[in-house]
């Protein structure tokens, strides 16, 4: 017999009457605290710029269906969060969370699951200049990929975790473009130009 393996991505609604004291609080600042939200699907990452506290009080999830990251939290933004679980972020650095330098983030009995950092592929190289029509020019080089930093939390701020659960999050390097197509010539073509190296996942 042959054993295959396959991902099956499950996209999760909003259920979650209390979105507006979320809105509220993450956008004024303030304290939400989500006494009756299981789901709740962020579509858009959410920018931290104040004092803002979100506690879950039984099962909350909040969740980026592998579409966007969650939270990004701006210099002079602090962000504590309590008793949720972070689901499913999608960002090239910081798949639910990215800090900047003069942000602060602080959990607690959290759950960071199923998060990824996704470098950027690298570009591909240009054609060959084909304005020599016996000799065809080499193609141009690609461009590396970029890293993929952070598969749940990329921090360049300020970090403080108690009694968090970190369940596979990955990160992941870009892939390198593909090398320019030669030029074509009557009696010589270019050659293909080198492709772009892959990147690594931190």
């Amino acid at each position: 017999s042959v054993t295959q393996s396959f991902t099956v991505n499950v996209i999760l609604n909003t259920d979650c009457p209390q979105i507006l004291d979320f809105q509220t609080a993450v956008e004024v600042g303030g304290v939400a605290m989500l006494t009756n939200c299981p789901t709740l699907v962020i579509t858009n990452t959410v920018n931290i710029s104040n004092d803002v506290t979100i506690v879950g009080v039984s099962n909350v999830i909040l969740a980026g269906n592998s579409l966007t990251r969650l939270f990004h939290v701006l210099p002079g933004g602090n962000l504590t969060l309590s008793n949720l679980t972070l689901l499913s972020g999608l960002s090239s650095s910081g798949g639910a969370i990215y800090i900047e330098k003069g942000g602060t983030v602080t959990a607690s009995d959290c759950t960071f699951q199923g998060n990824t950092a996704s470098g950027v592929n690298g570009l591909s190289g240009t054609a060959g200049d084909a304005s020599d029509p016996n000799y065809g020019k080499s193609g141009g080089p690609a461009l590396w990929g970029w890293p993929g930093l952070g598969g749940a939390i990329c921090n360049r701020g300020t970090l403080e975790v108690d009694g968090c659960q970190f369940l596979t999050n990955s990160a992941i390097g870009g892939s390198g473009g593909s090398g320019g197509n030669g030029a074509d010539g009557s009696y010589q073509g270019g050659n293909g130009g080198p492709g772009g190296n892959g990147n690594v996942g931190y």
